[in-house]
């Protein structure tokens, strides 16, 4: 099985570290759709829990025979991965079985676009250089008073409908508020594969942290 590198620091600069999801779907041989189902107990939908070197990890398996935006009929898997390094592991039972499942997800997962969803909290609003909360009295809109939350994107300026990445700001005027980040990563399942996205996260996330917070003072 491959024994992932997850990041050692849960903490970045004002804003500190959740969990975070990497996702995906790839195409399956025939020989990989048989493996799998045989692995996931002959179940379409699977889902189980691992320990982590800090945490848990979580990983939900879909395996699929056509049906797919009206493609052909060929096998496809979706999958997605959750790291929580806040959560403790509990579930020891079938522990070999479900690291046998991971090591096949690793092996037939080929080199994809893989997108990610990382969690962050930051203690007010103030951590970060956009404007929030935003008083919609001068916008002339009835019935409310504050926009204390927006999603912020960088569109591709190739394809405008597509999204280079984004951020969810949601809270409250004295906090906490939460910062969601949604990005693309190229990769495989590798050893790595945690530690790249986290870094990917990181460097959207520090596009909107502002640079006069206490760590860049100090």
């Amino acid at each position: 099985m491959t024994d992932f590198a997850f990041p050692t620091t849960t903490d970045h600069r004002t804003a500190s570290f959740e969990d975070i999801t990497i996702r995906g779907e790839v195409e399956l041989s025939e020989e990989s759709l048989a493996s799998v189902v045989q692995l996931c107990e002959g179940r379409n939908h699977f889902r189980f829990g691992l320990p982590a070197s800090q945490g848990a990890l979580v990983v939900t398996i879909g395996v699929h025979v056509g049906d797919r935006l009206g493609e052909d009929e060929a096998p496809w898997m979706h999958y997605s991965m959750n790291w929580d390094p806040t959560v403790e592991f509990d579930r020891p039972e079938k522990l070999l079985a479900r690291k046998a499942i991971l090591a096949r997800l690793t092996e037939i997962v080929p080199r994809h676009p893989l997108d990610l969803v990382a969690q962050f909290e930051a203690p007010n609003y103030e951590a970060f250089s956009f404007p929030l909360p935003i008083d919609v009295g001068p916008l002339g809109v009835s019935g409310f008073s504050q926009i204390r939350g927006a999603r912020l994107a960088q569109a591709d300026e190739g394809d405008p409908q597509r999204e280079l990445y984004s951020v969810i700001l949601d809270g409250r005027p004295t906090g906490p508020v939460s910062a969601t980040v949604l990005a693309t990563i190229e990769s495989d399942l590798g050893s790595d594969v945690f530690s790249v996205a986290m870094g990917r996260a990181v460097s959207v996330l520090d596009l909107l942290l502002s640079t006069t917070d206490s760590s860049k003072e100090s």
